[in-house]
């Protein structure tokens, strides 16, 4: 439910919604990225502040008895190529026939989608196809700096959406995994804990 929290979730979420049960994408790379910044300055917030998602990670052993300053720096980091993890999981399910199998497959319905998807198209679970996409015409080409970088993007997403496909327990680890992974730059103790 933190997610309903996120300034302006609704009705961005109505709109991408309505915009692909259209056929259509109108949110442009720019208003998405900025929206998906928003939403992940709100998590760091609530975070730092000792809010639900400090005390989410709290319940997993692996994160219990590390340092805050420990836990929010790699969190920082890591945050960022969980979201990338689930959008791998998200692509790969791009097989199933609507959205809500899709996101189903990937590990990503939760009550909160639902409830707000409900909203939008009551009583239609079937209103949006699936979506072959990675995002939102955020890696629509050209978005590196070289083609063989999104090249290897691609094929580093696809790799990993294909070794979860639809095994939420699996992808649950895997992402549980990347969350207690601190990335190359941080602080020598962030990567010892």
């Amino acid at each position: 439910k933190i997610t309903l929290e996120v300034p302006h979730y609704f009705e961005h979420f109505s709109s991408v919604m309505i915009s692909w049960s259209l056929g259509l994408c109108t949110v442009t790379p720019e208003r998405m990225l900025t929206f998906l910044n928003n939403k992940r300055n709100f998590f760091r917030k609530d975070f730092a502040n000792g809010g639900r998602v400090s005390m989410l990670l709290n319940c997993f052993y692996v994160f219990k008895n590390v340092p805050d300053e420990v836990k929010s720096e790699t969190f920082q980091f890591s945050f960022s190529v969980m979201a990338l993890c689930l959008r791998a999981f998200f692509k790969v399910n791009s097989d199933k026939e609507y959205l809500i199998e899709q996101n189903k497959a990937a590990g990503l319905l939760h009550p909160t989608f639902l409830q707000t998807f409900d909203q939008i198209f009551p009583n239609n679970r079937n209103a949006i196809r699936s979506i072959d996409e990675y995002g939102l015409a955020i890696f629509k080409s050209p978005w590196a700096k070289h083609q063989s970088d999104e090249e290897l993007f691609y094929q580093t997403m696809q790799t990993v959406g294909e070794i979860v496909k639809d095994d939420v327990n699996l992808g649950t680890l895997y992402i549980t995994l990347v969350l207690a992974t601190p990335g190359e730059g941080l602080s020598q103790e962030a990567k010892v804990i």
